[in-house]
């Protein structure tokens, strides 16, 4: 009963602040897989009959970058993606879209868990495992701006008469220099606390630091916020033929529509976690002058990796 009146106590000691944290990372995460949505949109779309199409993405791509090399230092240890036919752009956007999608649901679960740990954070078991939580929170969200950076530069020039740029600077500083920008924070909490008076009675080290990154994020959201009018006006969307406005709900349900789209790819047997066997038969029908043969390949695969290596030879 002890434990439990301090657990409460320290939940209502911390105030709203970590819930409102919280949905402020969920709402980050939406705002990262609307922008990548967004972008693999724009390459999809088809103005004929106003339908997506992914083949059109795998198109472009082979038609203006035939490889994406790494950065540095990855270059150096990782082999470039070709992209040379349509099944080998499929399979970079595929690594793209699970390395980025992924930060959507780590992001958010890890964070509740840090919150139910929180009022144990005297406790060494719960400190050891909110450090391993934000190190994974961490290396989230390097892939996720890693693979965000790659998949811009594939498809950049044809992207170019929707001025992805501002875009991709607007989503790179609202996600993730805030996040660098509260990490630099917390590692030099002693030495910025150390310039104001001490006064553990209301204001410890932590109330200080969190209300001067409060204050930077207020000031920088700001200034986001008036980029995003210009980055993402409406007035592109804009035809003659249709003048009509969506609802709210109409939004959350397309939104919805395509997060179910795309999240069978981070879906845990996506990555290969099933046990059981795997067949994969592959009819692939070529022509070779007037000859036309049948391939047919079948294994067992533990990973879909290996099995998307060889579907893709």
């Amino acid at each position: 009963m002890d434990q439990f009146q301090q657990c409460l106590w320290n939940f209502i000691k911390q105030g709203l602040a970590s819930y409102f944290e919280l949905v402020r990372d969920i709402y980050l995460a939406f705002l990262l897989f609307t922008f990548f949505y967004l972008m693999f949109s724009y390459m999809a779309y088809n103005p004929e009959d106003k339908q997506l199409y992914d083949d059109r993405v795998y198109e472009i791509m082979i038609e203006h970058e035939k490889e994406i090399h790494h950065l540095w230092p990855v270059s150096y240890c990782t082999e470039r993606y070709l992209l040379t036919t349509k099944a080998k752009a499929k399979y970079f956007t595929y690594r793209c879209k699970k390395f980025v999608l992924q930060y959507c649901v780590v992001k958010p679960v890890l964070t509740i868990l840090i919150i139910v740990l929180h009022p144990f954070h005297h406790k060494l078991y719960a400190q050891r495992l909110m450090s391993s939580f934000e190190f994974i929170i961490i290396t989230s969200e390097t892939f996720s701006l890693y693979y965000l950076i790659l998949f811009y530069y594939a498809l950049k020039h044809p992207l170019q008469p929707y001025k992805p740029l501002l875009k991709f600077l607007i989503i790179k500083i609202t996600l993730f220099f805030t996040f660098w920008q509260s990490l630099t924070l917390s590692i030099f909490e002693e030495e910025i606390s150390s310039c104001f008076e001490p006064d553990e009675a209301k204001y410890s080290n932590a109330t200080i630091i969190s209300a001067i990154e409060n204050t930077l994020v207020c000031v920088e959201m700001l200034c986001m916020t008036l980029a995003s009018i210009f980055a993402f006006t409406y007035i592109d969307f804009i035809t003659e033929d249709e003048n009509k406005v969506g609802t709210l709900g109409q939004v959350l349900t397309d939104n919805w529509k395509a997060f179910q789209h795309d999240f069978r790819l981070i879906k845990p047997k996506k990555f290969g976690f099933i046990s059981k066997v795997h067949e994969i038969e592959m009819h692939n029908k070529r022509i070779s002058g007037n000859q036309e043969f049948e391939v047919t390949l079948t294994g067992d695969y533990q990973r879909l990796s290996k099995a998307i290596d060889v579907q893709y030879i």
